[in-house]
């Protein structure tokens, strides 16, 4: 009996269980995407954290199942590895598995991974909150409305031309195209608040992009030998909508902060890299 037929049940086993836990992980995902949405429709303008609350029990049920595969894999199939075909090296301090069965072993690993990886994405993605888009929006209204009127008073500190200024979070220095003297512009207490709101501004602008997103991690197959060329074409196709959501984003990020741009350059940078870092060699 070789190695390999010598592990056929533990195989068999974890990739019978693996399956069961996307199956779980996937419906619990859908119903409490349904019931979220339902909760923020009902909430209106009110101040409920109803679908928020609802949302971290069932991100807390899918980390519960995450924590169940990992600890099961490292039981199951790693100890059971070790213990039919390893070799104990006293001065590793561990048991070595050579040949096929490493090779077997490493395959399997990929797969809890990619699954680890799975239901991390879906228990982390959640419908966008419509109203906290709602209120980012009306908030930048107010903000624009408010820088207007600041600027309509916005002169020369010498020669008393107005001056035309951009909105900004930050003080900004004009120079006056007749004097040629520095002016200091101080943005309102308003729009100091820019960087905190445009984030939830752009996650409702971009909210299609981010849906088609999560369409994308929900349509990857389970990891298998026999379907990892849909896998890897799946996790592909996620990675490449996840990068359109986050260049969209910071697109708009950037158009309502501008003066932030070099600093959410590399943040955007640093998640399009680390996502991509995800996909299978």
């Amino acid at each position: 009996m070789s190695d390999l037929s010598m592990l056929d049940d533990t195989v068999q086993r974890w990739r019978g269980f693996a399956a069961k836990i996307r199956a779980r992980a996937d419906e619990l995902h859908a119903q409490g995407w349904e019931e979220t949405c339902r909760l923020q429709a009902q909430a209106g303008s009110a101040n409920d954290n109803a679908a928020y609350i609802f949302w971290s029990g069932v991100a807390g049920q899918i980390g519960s199942l995450r924590d169940k595969l990992n600890e099961t894999f490292e039981k199951n199939v790693v100890a059971v590895f070790e213990a039919k075909v390893g070799v104990w090296r006293p001065s590793w301090g561990r048991y070595d598995i050579e040949g096929p069965a490493e090779a077997l072993l490493r395959t399997l690993r990929g797969e809890c991974n990619a699954l680890d990886e799975h239901l991390l994405e879906i228990s982390t993605t959640r419908p966008s909150d419509a109203h906290a888009a709602e209120d980012a929006e009306q908030a930048y209204q107010r903000i624009l409305q408010d820088h207007e009127r600041g600027s309509e008073r916005f002169a020369c500190r010498n020669c008393g031309a107005q001056l035309s200024v951009r909105l900004s979070s930050q003080a900004l220095y004009v120079d006056c195209p007749y004097c040629q003297t520095k002016n200091t512009f101080q943005p309102s207490d308003a729009a100091c608040m820019l960087p905190a709101v445009a984030e939830d501004l752009a996650e409702g602008r971009v909210r299609a992009q981010r849906e088609r997103w999560a369409a994308a991690a929900q349509a990857v197959p389970l990891w298998s030998q026999e379907a990892a060329a849909q896998w890897r074409a799946g996790r592909a196709r996620e990675v490449e909508c996840y990068v359109d959501y986050i260049h969209a984003k910071f697109d708009v990020i950037d158009s309502v902060v501008p003066e932030l741009k070099a600093h959410n350059d590399r943040v955007r940078e640093s998640r399009i890299q680390d996502k991509r870092k995800t996909l299978p060699d």
